[in-house]
This record gives structure tokens, sequence and C-alpha cells, in this order.
């Protein structure tokens, strides 16, 4: 590494965290920080590489961007929507990192984040939730997917919806790791004043025996954050 990049790499995780865009009630355009630095410079070329389409660049710069630094939501956040985008067998690895930026910021639900808003292509956006969709009914104890398609409709303003997948993600969770990051949800949920008595006619039935362990690929990521088939 050159001496200059090396210098700049040593500053930026020995830096104070910066205020995260996330901690602020203006609308969100970024999730990169205002200031300037080597942190600020890595989540903007991820982010400019998740509008192009480009996810595996994205997910190198989110890596790196937490590596800066690894306690502001907003770089594991951008992970996780790296992450969610990239998936196609199954959605553990982004369960985790979503569990991880609850646990980083409770509040992060009253945030006024709006998803769509970092993809370049509003049909793909929308085509991910389809997907997302199709996925969580075909698998219906999956809590890991059941917890991010909670998070897609809580922030598209699909409240009652997200309540819903939310208690369902309650009831058929068995890893402790999701069991927490939905309890966080709960809690900002209740916080936001959002909520109406729901209707509970739309989460899929779950025989208790089937809900005895999370389905395949829903647990947390192991050591390394990584799954085959993601």
């Amino acid at each position: 590494m050159p001496a200059g990049a090396a210098q700049a790499y040593l500053q930026a995780i020995t830096a104070p965290p910066p205020t995260s865009p996330l901690a602020g009630s203006r609308k969100i355009e970024s999730l990169a920080p205002d200031k300037p630095g080597l942190y600020r410079r890595t989540m903007l070329q991820g982010e400019n590489a998740f509008r192009t389409g480009d996810y595996h660049q994205a997910r190198a710069r989110f890596e790196l961007a937490r590596s800066l630094q690894p306690r502001s939501p907003e770089s594991v956040l951008s992970l996780f929507h790296a992450r969610f985008a990239m998936s196609r067998v199954s959605y553990a690895t982004a369960a985790y990192l979503l569990g991880r930026a609850l646990r980083l910021m409770p509040d992060l639900p009253l945030a006024p984040l709006k998803p769509a808003t970092f993809y370049g292509d509003a049909n793909t956006y929308a085509q991910r939730q389809v997907d997302l969709k199709r996925y969580c009914d075909q698998r219906p104890t999956d809590a890991g997917a059941w917890l991010i398609l909670t998070y897609f409709e809580w922030f598209d303003g699909n409240v009652q919806p997200a309540y819903q997948s939310l208690k369902h993600t309650q009831k058929v969770a068995r890893d402790p790791n999701l069991i927490e990051a939905a309890a966080i949800f709960a809690d900002a949920m209740a916080a936001s004043g959002k909520l109406e008595p729901p209707d509970e006619s739309r989460a899929p039935a779950v025989n208790d025996a089937d809900a005895s362990t999370d389905a395949p690929g829903s647990e947390a990521a192991p050591a390394g954050e990584s799954r085959v088939g993601d």
C-alpha cells in the first residue's frame, strides 16, 4: 500500500465515528456522512456502484467502509442492501447484516429512509421485492427472510403488512440473533406511533412442529459472514 494511502487508512480507522445520516430527520438520499475523508469516499463509491447494478463492487466498497468504521450503522446497512441485491438462493447473510444494523442502531426503523432511493432502476427494486415476497410465501419458516420482508415493507410505507410480517418472524424465529433483531424492530415500531390494530389474516399458518427450527439458510451467518449460495 502506498504511503499516502496507508496514512489515509490509518486516519480513517482512528477517527471518531462521523455523525450518521440515519440519525437526522431530513430525507436520506445517501448514507455517506457529510464529513470529508476516506470513509465518505468509500461509501460514495459503494453507492455509485450499487446504482449501476454492480453489486459485487458495491459489496467490496461497503466492506471496506465497515472496516474503517465498524460501529457505524450506515456501512452495515449498505452492506445489507448489497447482499440482499446479490441473494439468489438464500437471504441468510443479508438477514445477519440487517440484524447487526438493528443492534448498532435500535431506532433504525424511525429513520426517514426509502431503500428504493439507492437503486438506479426502480423496476429492479420492484422485481427484487416480488422475488422476496415469493420466497417468503414458499418458505414460511425462514425467519431471516421474513425479517427482511418486514424491513422493506416498513420503509416502503406499508405499515400493517410490515407489522404482520414481523409478528410472523417472531413466531417462527429460533435463532437468538434473529429473535433479538425482531424484538428491536418491534420496539421501534411501537415507538413510531404508526401502528393500528392489526389484521392477522395475512401471515401464513405455521404448525408448531414446522417452526421448531429456522428454515435452512435462515440462521445468522457464522464468522466471516458468508454463506454458499448468497
